[in-house]
C-alpha cells in the first residue's frame, strides 16, 4: 500500500517526507498485512522518521498508535492459512494478538481500533457467534473485544485500521 507522509521543516514549510510502498508488510500469499505509520506518543513530528520500522505485527501500548492495513485472500485461500497454523507462525503475532490455537482467528487486543472497508466485503465475528457483515466504505470501532475476521467471498477484502493503545475500565 502507497503511503505518502507530510512534515514541516526547518523553516517551518509543509513538506512531503515520504512518497513510498510501506517496507514493512507481512504477505503470504493473499495475505498482506502491513504497518504504515507508528506514533509512540501523539507527538507531531517532521515526519522523517519512519516509527512503523520494527513494528510489524506489534499490538501498541497504552497511548500508542498504530496505523495499519490488511488484506485478506478470499474465503479458501484464508481457511487453509489458519488451519495450517501458516499465519501464526510466519507473522510470530499470536503471543500479543492473544491468538487462539482452538479458534483460528479469534484474537484481542488492549486496544481500540478504528477501522475502514476499503475494498470488498468482510464479515467481523463476536464472543457468541455474533457476525455482522461491512462492505466498501463501511467503518468500525473495536474497542478491546474478542473478535475474528472472516473474508467469506471470493474476492479480496482490505481494511485500514488506526490502532490505540488502551486500558480497561
Amino acid at each position: 500500500m502507497r503511503r505518502v507522509i507530510t512534515g514541516v521543516n526547518d523553516q517551518g514549510v509543509a513538506v512531503f517526507c515520504r512518497d513510498d510502498e510501506s517496507p514493512h508488510a507481512l504477505k503470504m500469499g493473499g495475505f498482506e498485512m502491513g504497518e504504515l505509520w507508528f506514533d509512540p506518543d501523539a507527538t507531531i513530528s517532521d515526519g522523517c522518521d519512519d516509527l512503523a520500522k520494527q513494528k510489524l505485527g506489534n499490538v501498541p501500548e497504552m497511548g500508542e498508535v498504530q496505523l495499519r492495513y490488511v488484506v485478506f485472500p478470499p474465503k479458501e485461500e484464508m481457511e487453509a492459512m489458519l488451519q495450517g497454523g501458516e499465519l501464526q507462525e510466519s507473522a510470530d503475532v499470536s503471543a500479543e494478538f492473544h491468538v487462539e490455537d482452538d479458534n483460528p482467528g479469534m484474537h484481542t487486543t488492549e486496544t481500540i481500533d478504528y477501522g475502514f472497508v476499503l475494498e470488498g466485503s468482510i464479515t467481523l465475528e463476536l464472543d457468541k457467534g455474533e457476525k455482522k457483515v461491512l462492505h466498501q466504505g463501511d467503518c468500525y470501532v473495536q474497542n478491546g473485544t474478542r473478535h475474528a475476521w472472516h473474508n467469506d467471498t471470493d474476492k479480496r477484502a482490505v481494511i485500514g485500521v488506526v490502532m490505540l493503545g488502551a486500558k480497561r475500565k
